[in-house]
């Protein structure tokens, strides 16, 4: 699983209609996926309501793996627990897993920082090793947690963004514990709510809370456009990248003002030939795209859709 850290395009605003946008936005993924020859779909927005969907190969409504993309269900959990004051920002993690026997320094790391990616985990142990476990039955939360906590942390990479799925693997562990059950306790607090299905994937499940996660292309939309569509952060963890943009729970977001967009990439990239990505963007002008797509196109290539999707989405009207 690729560490993806893209920074979203930076377009002005124009102001074509939001159904234009959604047929615009529609053959441009189309167009892309053809030029990579992988099978994809999407599905756009105008401030939550569907505006349009594209078959690329794949139907929009039809639950494929989400990958990194699963990092903002579990922020968005992470939100929703702390809401309900079942947890947080402040607490270090070891007060959530009993059962770990870590050093004592790894387990002072809180829960602001673990969602941020700026905890001071630095070397990710997942990346060499997932092609082994994908398909298992169970998750890998616990296991991965006890790897990441008995390394030693360095102390001058605390609050400096190191992107790795270990942040979210000790999550999903705390999650487990103090719910029984991550899967359920996400999908009941912020997928049911927002009238979107999904579940843990077949192949890539053991990596549910940074990687685990199957939607389709319609109820991912539908999820983050209620997580994160009207979310002004204020409160919440943000640990800066530059250029005005930052790492806050699963997300990246850039500021423009008192607007902001809100995006994330995921993929997979195996040797194993489960090969598989998918992208989300919310713009200052209240479009959103949600799709997945099979292959592993190159950084280049995301690029160039995010690059490409941005310019569209930003030209319609606020």
């Amino acid at each position: 699983m690729r560490n993806l850290i893209l920074g979203l395009a930076i377009c002005a605003g124009g102001g074509a209609s939001a159904d234009s946008t959604g047929e615009a936005l529609s053959t441009a993924f189309r167009g892309w996926a053809n030029e990579q020859n992988v099978d994809g779909a999407v599905a756009v927005f105008d401030t939550g309501t569907l505006v349009a969907t594209a078959h690329a190969g794949r139907d929009p409504r039809v639950a494929y793996p989400v990958l990194s993309n699963s990092k903002a269900i579990t922020g968005a959990c992470i939100i929703a627990l702390v809401d309900q004051e079942t947890l947080a920002w402040t607490d270090p993690v070891g007060d959530h897993l009993p059962d770990i026997d870590a050093r004592k320094g790894p387990l002072s790391v809180t829960l602001a920082q673990l969602v941020t990616h700026s905890a001071g985990l630095n070397d990710d142990s997942t990346q060499d090793r997932m092609d082994g476990w994908l398909g298992e039955s169970g998750s890998r939360h616990l296991s991965v947690t006890e790897d990441a906590l008995n390394v030693r942390i360095r102390p001058w990479h605390r609050d400096y963004v190191r992107y790795t799925n270990e942040n979210f693997a000790v999550l999903g562990a705390a999650i487990d514990h103090v719910t029984g059950d991550a899967e359920a306790a996400c999908r009941d607090l912020v997928l049911t709510p927002a009238g979107a299905s999904g579940g843990r994937d077949d192949v890539f499940g053991p990596f549910l809370a940074w990687g685990g996660w199957s939607l389709s292309a319609v109820d991912y939309g539908k999820f983050a456009w209620a997580a994160f569509g009207n979310e002004n952060f204020q409160g919440l963890p943000l640990a800066e990248i530059g250029q005005n943009a930052f790492y806050g729970p699963g997300v990246l977001l850039r500021n423009f003002g008192d607007t902001h967009s809100v995006w994330h990439f995921g993929q997979y990239c195996s040797a194993a030939g489960h090969d598989a990505g998918a992208y989300f963007a919310i713009w200052p002008t209240g479009i959103m795209v949600s799709a997945n797509f099979s292959g592993c196109p190159d950084d280049a290539a995301l690029a160039a859709l995010d690059l490409t999707l941005a310019q569209i989405g930003n030209s319609a009207p606020q």
